[in-house]
């Protein structure tokens, strides 16, 4: 059973991903994590959407901004975009 849902966790994770790339690409605007978390279509904690734009960084899917905003908690958060569209705003 622990390797189970070891599977539908990771699963869950890179759904996450698609998604989060699907709402940078459609967009095709600079995005904060908090402005994904609130175009993403359910409930998720910041802390996975943090951790989804991470990872597509890491992959060059999408591309940081020196740019920030003041998030909701008040600490600067970064914008990022999806890399077709990195000529678009940079």
């Amino acid at each position: 059973m622990g390797e189970e849902l070891k599977i539908k966790c990771e699963l869950n994770a890179i759904n996450q991903e698609n998604g989060i790339e699907l709402i940078y690409r459609g967009t095709r605007q600079i995005l904060t994590p908090s402005d994904v978390l609130d175009l993403y279509p359910s409930k998720v904690p910041i802390t996975s959407i943090r951790r989804a734009i991470t990872q597509l960084t890491k992959k060059g899917i999408l591309i940081q901004s020196n740019m920030t905003k003041e998030s909701e908690w008040g600490r600067p958060e970064h914008y990022w975009i999806h890399k077709d569209y990195e000529h678009l705003t940079f």
